[in-house]
């Protein structure tokens, strides 16, 4: 596709399900629906500013992203928190030609938008001293050193002090951002004013809406009505302060306008309407609202708002249980196979009704999928699309993944991308289809939890049942497991005829090479003739193990009518053809070779395998005896 024709617009993000990233977010893919695009939204479930071992592997959705076919790629700084991981995705989408509109984050060579907070801040501080005519005036600030603490602290004491107004400490408290230290810096300044050892303010500025709304209730519940006994504002255009009473002054961001903004900038880029990439500024808009008195506090029926929110908690309640149910039912077991079945029963847990979950080599290489031990493709393990639940275990291509995404792209034009991992152990990642108006952020975030335990378990159980039935030198099966997997296929065709083809293999010499060239050489034989036997039976599903020292086993469960005579017939020949090149590749002064019997017959059920797999063993013990004939020591290699 070419540069100019593409339409995918990334944004990499985190925590979509809070309000402010929220709302940002569905502007943008309000304006890009209206605009032809399509929009794939990258996210993580924590901020950046703090490395853990959980925050590594939530960062490994950014590199599935497609930056040769995007559009455009937009990043919301702020809520990433964290330069390195926000000048990587800049530095790969500059590499591929795709223009960065980046939100609340200067950064040099990008179409940046940023926010006026300062001005819009300060916009509310003289509101209050100069319109309201207040001149003893506390402040409630956020984090000490916090940049957007002390910036807005500065405006406090700068206005103040423009209006002739005094500012001492003990008007200043730091409420961190948050109810519980909000709650009690409040309290600690009304048992000072009610012991008469500090005087009541007018009003209370706060550096956010949290706080603002702690402190309204503060002064109520100590009998002070806000605002005729003292003034309360807030800062950010929280949902909740349209909600409580009275109805909080507070600012907002336009995140309409941010939404025009954004795909104006791509579309400037893609039309070639500009040359170099240029900067926005949107202001916050303040809403004067009750907590001012600049509007009389509207009596609300308290009782449905909290019939609303007992509603709200009581569905989120029975969500969790539903989840936790779900992260319990699904994380017993190792089977890869059994886990994507399992999703079916679950299906009403899952946050949309479009989505798709993809799974990495590092986690189905040992589980009951079966693939070559050199592949490195990604799974499509299960896939629900227009109501249709599938299990497709398809295999896709690392270059590839865009167009796997195909069926449930038609649905909505929107996706969410969000990866499944246990700490830094990367599993794979979810996609959503999802239209932004009617998505569920924080159920989504929910879910993703869950699916993370539950991937993490399954994962850890997988590599325990591994060591139980897989042979540590050559990754296949050892004998507990061929027996395990040879009774498990032969019962699943209960009821049919059914063929056992057998294939004895031994290593030639093993001794020889222990005795000449050290047990290090004696493992790298071993581990080539489990590699050849691998490869000549993976096109067919045939189990593979590894009996002990030297002795190998590979076998077939088929129907009987429709057993694969042309592949036992050739068997032999087929395996001798992929040692003889490993032995030619590996350029060791030894000769790998193996002698190998095979048998089929029909069998009828589990007491014939001793005696098929005895039959199978004399004919490779007559295969070994020709090969001493033929050869002696002296050909082993110079």
């Amino acid at each position: 596709m070419e540069r100019d024709m593409n339409k995918i617009i990334a944004i990499c993000a985190a925590q979509i399900y809070l309000w402010e990233q929220e709302r940002q977010i569905h502007a943008i893919c309000d304006c890009a629906r209206e605009r032809g695009y399509e929009v794939m939204i990258y996210n993580l479930s924590v901020k950046m500013d703090v490395e853990t071992s959980h925050s590594r592997g939530e960062m490994s959705v950014f590199s599935v992203i497609p930056y040769d076919q995007l559009a455009a790629l937009v990043v919301l700084g702020e809520s990433i928190r964290n330069d390195v991981v926000s000048d990587d995705l800049v530095a790969k989408a500059h590499k591929n030609n795709v223009p960065v509109v980046m939100l609340d984050r200067y950064t040099k060579g990008c179409y940046n938008i940023e926010f006026d907070y300062e001005e819009s801040f300060e916009q509310i501080v003289r509101h209050v001293i100069e319109y309201h005519g207040c001149h003893e005036v506390n402040f409630m600030a956020g984090f000490r050193e916090n940049n957007f603490s002390e910036q807005r602290l500065d405006t406090y004491r700068r206005v103040m002090k423009e209006n002739g107004c005094t500012v001492k400490e003990e008007y200043i408290a730091y409420g961190d951002f948050w109810e519980i230290p909000s709650r009690a810096a409040m309290e600690k300044w009304v048992q000072e004013w009610e012991a008469g050892t500090s005087r009541r303010p007018e009003a209370i500025i706060c550096a956010n809406d949290m706080m603002a709304i702690t402190a309204s209730n503060v002064l109520q519940n100590h009998g002070l009505k806000v605002p005729e006994d003292v003034i309360v504002t807030g800062f950010d255009g929280l949902l909740l302060g349209e909600c409580c009473m009275p109805k909080l002054t507070s600012a907002k961001n336009d995140a309409a306008q941010i939404g025009l903004n954004v795909i104006q900038m791509i579309d400037d880029h893609q039309n070639g309407k500009c040359t170099n990439v240029y900067d926005i500024v949107v202001p916050f808009y303040v809403d004067y609202s009750e907590s001012c008195g600049c509007e009389p506090v509207k009596q609300r029926n308290l009782s449905e708002e909290v019939m609303h929110w007992y509603g709200q908690r009581e569905i989120a309640r029975y969500q969790s249980y539903d989840f936790f149910m779900m992260t319990n039912s699904m994380s017993d077991g190792h089977s890869l196979v059994k886990l994507a079945e399992s999703f079916q029963q679950y299906i009403d847990c899952f946050p949309a009704d479009n989505f798709m979950i993809i799974v990495n080599y590092n986690f189905y290489h040992d589980s009951d999928i079966c693939c070559a031990s050199d592949v490195t493709d990604l799974v499509k393990l299960v896939e629900m699309c227009d109501g249709t639940f599938s299990m497709p275990l398809e295999r896709i291509p690392l270059e590839k993944q865009l167009q796997c995404f195909d069926r449930i792209r038609a649905c909505t034009n929107q996706l969410i991308v969000v990866p499944i991992h246990w700490q830094s152990e990367i599993y794979g990642y979810m996609v959503v289809s999802h239209d932004a108006a009617k998505m569920d952020y924080g159920m989504l975030y929910e879910f993703s939890m869950s699916l993370d335990q539950v991937f993490g378990a399954v994962r850890k159980q997988a590599q325990l049942y591994s060591l139980y039935v897989k042979d540590a030198l050559t990754a296949i099966y050892n004998r507990h497991g061929f027996y395990d997997e040879l009774r498990n296929r032969i019962a699943k065709l209960a009821g049919k005829r059914k063929m056992l083809f057998m294939a004895s293999v031994d290593l030639d010499r093993l001794k020889l090479i222990n005795d000449h060239y050290g047990h290090i050489e004696g493992d790298f034989a071993i581990r080539s003739i489990a590699q050849a036997i691998s490869d000549t039976a993976v096109a067919v599903d045939g189990i593979c193990a590894r009996f002990g020292g030297d002795e190998y086993v590979m076998c077939l469960v088929e129907e009987y009518d429709k057993a694969n005579l042309t592949f036992y017939e050739n068997y032999r020949q087929m395996l001798q053809e992929r040692i003889a090149q490993i032995d030619r590749e590996s350029g060791k002064p030894y000769r790998i070779g193996a002698s190998c019997g095979v048998i089929w017959e029909e069998i009828h059920g589990a007491s014939d395998i001793e005696h098929i797999m005895k039959q199978a063993d004399d004919k490779m013990y007559a295969d070994k005896e020709e090969h001493h004939k033929r050869l002696t020591q002296k050909e082993t290699k110079e």
